[in-house]
């Protein structure tokens, strides 16, 4: 199939409208979103897209049309040193790429929270572990030390 700039914007308004950012990667349910986007875009009459436009080829389309993106505004910004002008599709792919890096950030920081959780539910069983472990006479002599 042939991409012209209709089917990118009708592509790019559909995975704004669907967001499969908001599944982790790589999971079943990030797959049928995008299996969604591409069976949305196969009934639309104008533009018209193939009827066997698969999910991949969305999917690699969004990719390519995002990394492309990314490198025409840096390198605009470094030329001439004001905002480029940007178009719908730009709009739109900015819009995505703005999803996707907060999308990212949510989990990086679920996951930094949840670590942080783990470790110390680790800590406080081993110094339960410990006091489970320990005489009565070194018992005492903690408890000592830990009143003034």
């Amino acid at each position: 199939m042939e991409w012209t700039t209709p089917h990118d914007a009708a592509l790019c308004r559909e995975v704004l409208l669907q967001n499969p950012y908001t599944e982790r990667k790589k999971t079943t349910q990030r797959a049928k979103i995008w299996q969604t986007i591409s069976e949305r875009l196969a009934v639309l009459e104008k533009p018209k897209f193939k009827s066997t436009i698969g999910k991949r080829a969305v999917q690699d389309r969004v990719m390519l049309l995002v990394t492309k993106f990314k490198r025409r505004m840096a390198a605009e910004r470094l030329e001439s040193g004001i905002n480029p002008t940007m178009s719908e599709v730009d709009t739109m792919l900015e819009e995505i790429t703005a999803r996707e890096r907060e999308a990212d950030l949510l989990r990086e920081t679920e996951a930094d929270g949840s670590k942080k959780k783990v470790e110390q539910e680790k800590a406080k069983g081993e110094e339960i572990r410990k006091r489970a472990m320990e005489k009565l006479g070194d018992t005492k002599k903690r408890e000592e030390s830990a009143t003034p």
